[in-house]
């Protein structure tokens, strides 16, 4: 049997071991393998078909290199970018010793085809949730929401059915149609302009084209209050 038949032996027979994941990911919410998961059945089963697997590392490179034992000339191996780490609370050593653990496990479960859920898949899903808006609860305390009136300030385009904007209007109007019948030349009074003094209350209509709208609008605004 050559050393590939015994991979694929190794790799077969590891389907029918029930490999429980220890491993947990908390902020992703998903269980992984530990290396003490697969590590105890795996190495029953190269013992069995004779072969074994040595890991080795560079500043560059994680290797695994499964050896037949029965031939030690021939050999597979598989390699991995070495990856880095900066744990809190850890010396360099220590975060190269996790880094190393890592790559163990994942160049085992490529060499033999142990499978597991895929927990970047995981952890990008995770991502979205927290940056998914929480909505807010409704309570049956809650009170119901009242189309309250708006403030003037608040209101971008004053409404053109409003009491005071319509009797603002309405004034203007009235001093522009009175301005226009006046001649300061003749000084005579049209009817209207009689009416316009008796309703408010002027003695004279000589003086009304010296007087400026808005300030005629505050004496007449005075006389209706």
């Amino acid at each position: 049997m050559n050393l590939f038949e015994k991979i694929q032996n190794v790799r077969n027979d590891l389907r029918h071991v029930k490999i429980k994941m220890t491993g947990k990911n908390a902020y992703a919410k998903y269980d992984y393998f530990e290396l003490d998961d697969f590590l105890p059945p795996l190495t029953e089963l190269m013992l069995k078909y004779k072969i074994t697997a040595m890991p080795s590392f560079t500043n560059e490179i994680a290797s695994l290199t499964v050896i037949n034992s029965e031939n030690p000339e021939e050999r597979y191996t598989i390699t991995s970018p070495f990856g880095t780490a900066d744990l809190k609370g850890c010396h360099e050593v220590q975060c190269i010793g996790a880094v190393e653990t890592y790559q163990r496990r994942y160049l085992y479960q490529a060499m033999f085809d142990i499978s597991e859920s895929d927990g970047l898949n995981k952890i990008q899903g995770a991502d979205k949730a927290e940056q998914k808006p929480a909505t807010k609860a409704k309570t049956a305390t809650e009170a119901p929401k009242t189309d309250k009136p708006k403030d003037k300030a608040e209101v971008p385009f004053p409404d053109a059915k409003n009491p005071a904007e319509e009797l603002k209007q309405k004034r203007m109007a009235e001093i522009k149609e009175l301005m226009s019948t006046y001649s300061a030349d003749t000084k005579k009074t049209s009817a209207n302009m009689k009416a316009f003094c008796e309703k408010y209350g002027f003695p004279t209509v000589t003086s009304l084209p010296d007087v400026l709208y808005e300030e005629l609008c505050k004496k007449i605004a005075a006389k209706e209050l």
